[in-house]
C-alpha cells in the first residue's frame, strides 16, 4: 500500500495523506461523544470516511487512521476481537515500516521511548514491532489482555506473571505505567 501511494517506506508515513490517498477524502474530526472509540470508518452518501475524536494526540490520531485504514483495506468489519487484532497489525505494519523501524533500531538502539519518538508512535507499538521483526519472543502485559510476538516461546503463568525472573527482561512502559513488557534475553 505504501508504494501503491508512493510513501516513502524508510520513514514513518504521512498517515492522513495516505488516508487521502486511499479513501479520496479527508479524515473528519468529530465531537469526542460522538465516537465509542477515537475512530470509526462509516460510508456516507456512497463515500468512505474516516471519523476520529477531536482533540486526539498526533500519536492517538496516527493510530486511529492507520487502524481504520486497516478495517477499509483488509474488509473487515469491528464485529470480533480478531479482526480488531488484524486491523491493529496492519496499523503498526503501516505506522512502523519494516524499512523504517530496522533504520529506527540502528539508529536509537532497542529503547522503546527512543523508538516511539523516532516513529512518531506508543511503546506499546514499537514493542511490538520489535517481536514481529527481529524475532525476539516478548509479552505485551495490558490490564486487558496479553499479546505475545516473535520466535517460538512458551509463555508459562509463571513467567507472565514474573515468578521467573531468569532470563526474563521485565520494561514497565513510560508512555503508559499499566503495560509491561518482558522479553526473553
Amino acid at each position: 500500500m505504501l508504494r501503491q501511494c508512493s510513501a516513502d517506506d524508510a520513514e514513518p508515513p504521512a498517515i492522513l495523506l495516505l488516508a487521502k490517498r486511499v479513501l479520496g477524502t479527508a479524515v473528519e474530526a468529530v465531537h469526542a461523544r460522538a465516537l465509542p472509540g477515537d475512530g470509526a470508518l462509516a460510508t456516507v452518501n456512497g463515500c468512505r470516511r474516516i471519523y476520529v475524536r477531536s482533540g486526539l494526540s498526533a500519536v492517538r490520531l496516527r493510530w486511529a487512521v492507520a487502524h481504520e485504514l486497516g478495517h477499509l483495506v483488509l474488509g473487515l468489519d469491528s464485529s470480533c476481537r480478531e479482526n480488531e487484532d488484524s486491523c491493529d497489525a496492519f496499523a503498526a505494519a503501516i505506522l512502523a515500516p519494516r524499512r523504517a523501524f530496522t533504520m529506527a533500531l540502528r539508529d536509537a538502539g532497542p529503547s522503546f521511548g527512543k523508538l516511539a519518538r523516532r516513529l512518531q508512535s506508543t511503546e506499546s507499538l514499537v514493542a511490538l514491532r520489535l517481536g514481529e521483526l527481529t524475532g525476539c519472543p516478548l509479552a505485551l502485559l495490558t490490564p486487558e489482555r496479553v499479546r505475545v510476538r516473535g520466535g517460538e516461546f512458551v509463555w508459562s503463568e509463571d513467567v507472565l506473571s514474573s515468578r521467573v525472573k531468569s532470563g526474563v527482561r521485565r520494561t514497565t512502559l513510560r508512555d503508559d505505567p499499566r503495560r509491561v513488557v518482558l522479553r526473553i534475553a
